[in-house]
């Protein structure tokens, strides 16, 4: 999973964890704060969208909207069965 840390100086970084982002914010330093996660980006986390740590989430909202059309989708790619 990839998330965005917030440093002492108000930039952002980039971070992938094998943690959730609760328990990884408990390892930061003092004045480091994870202030969201991103979905889509590729595996370098370049890209992607940014959704708010405990805001709505993306990837979340879409399945709610469109997860039966994804399902189809993915069914007629033959990428599930």
């Amino acid at each position: 999973m990839w998330i965005v840390v917030q440093r002492p100086d108000g930039t952002h970084v980039r971070q992938t964890i094998d943690t959730s982002p609760e328990e990884h914010q408990k390892k930061l330093m003092a004045g480091f704060k994870v202030i969201g996660t991103i979905s889509l980006c590729d595996h370098e986390g370049k890209g992607g969208f940014v959704s708010p740590l405990n805001g709505p989430s993306l990837m979340g909202e879409l399945l709610k909207a469109h997860g039966d059309e994804l399902l189809a989708w993915l069914k007629l790619q033959a990428i599930i069965i």
